[in-house]
């Protein structure tokens, strides 16, 4: 896997997941928030129908809701000490029970989420007393519906906005990387041209005014470019003079015994000359290796004022 293929999913990685993060928790603050505001529109109309409500003198519950003011997506039930029921709104005439059974036991006003006749209620049971003695219940609720057709609609928005946003932030990544990463393909390229070339004179491509890290990566890279390309043309250019200083003595020494060998005579000029030369091979030759231990910082030095 190619280096900008691994720096663009872990960009799109990491933005998806900040994405969907960000999406969890909204979707869970709408959530609270909405089931916080129909908490509240069921105290309020659990109020209502409460103080609609009388008791007699035995202290059972006498319950006239026919004028009540309450909204008709409200269910409500009212159920006596001895659990039987005293009044219910006419939304509320399919329930052969209580909306929620668990609540007719409660001290306390409880909230409860439920599922009747496979819909769910949101339902709030609330004590009902007289001289502080309970004598019965007040359980009023709403349908979930609207709520979680609402959470469905909030999950799908999140849902696509995620895979949008992640394509939209995955495709400009990739451009961006890209584009930033060329100059690490023109490296390549370069080395792999020298390679096969083995010309030191290319050089790789800056653009003007980069001065971030890949440009200082380049124009490091060009100065040694620079430096290797002097180096080699030394190095050829002392090739070649070694080549010519020591093909001359050796072509003397050569002529010289070539001539000994034809005329089955060695004279004494001819033997100085070898000799001459074969000195001067030799200080051709320690000159080298000095050369090659001055390269090496091996060379000897005396220094003196």
């Amino acid at each position: 896997m190619s280096l900008k293929i691994k720096l663009t999913l872990t960009y799109a990685g990491m933005l998806a997941g900040g994405i969907l993060l960000l999406s969890i928790l909204v979707y869970s603050y709408v959530g609270i928030a909405m089931l916080e505001r129909l908490d509240s529109r069921l105290i309020l109309n659990s109020s209502r129908v409460i103080n609609s409500s009388r008791a007699d003198a035995l202290g059972e519950i006498e319950a006239d809701h026919t004028h009540l003011d309450i909204s008709s997506e409200f269910f409500f039930q009212v159920w006596g000490i001895n659990k039987r029921i005293l009044a219910f709104s006419e939304n509320a005439s399919d329930f052969t029970s209580a909306m929620d059974v668990n609540g007719l036991a409660a001290t306390s006003p409880v909230f409860n989420s439920i599922v009747l006749k496979n819909d769910s209620y949101r339902v709030l049971t609330t004590p009902i007393q007289v001289n502080q003695q309970s004598v019965g219940w007040l359980q009023v609720g709403i349908s979930l519906i609207d709520y979680t057709r609402t959470q469905q609609e909030i999950f799908q928005m999140f849902f696509v906005a995620d895979i949008f946003l992640g394509l939209i932030v995955g495709g400009l990544s990739w451009l961006i990387i890209r584009k930033e990463l060329k100059p690490l393909e023109d490296i390549t390229n370069a080395a792999k041209q020298m390679m096969s070339s083995d010309d030191l004179s290319i050089r790789i491509p800056l653009e003007p005014g980069r001065q971030d890290e890949i440009g200082q990566v380049i124009l490091t890279l060009n100065r040694t470019l620079v430096r290797l390309e002097r180096i080699f043309n030394s190095q050829k250019r002392f090739i070649t003079d070694v080549s010519h200083e020591l093909r001359t003595p050796l072509t003397v020494i050569k002529g010289n015994i070539g001539l000994g060998l034809l005329m089955k005579n060695m004279d004494e000029e001819s033997l100085l000359t070898i000799d001459k030369e074969i000195d001067r091979l030799t200080r051709l030759v320690n000159n080298l290796l000095f050369i090659a231990e001055a390269e090496t910082d091996g060379a000897p030095l005396d220094l003196k004022p």
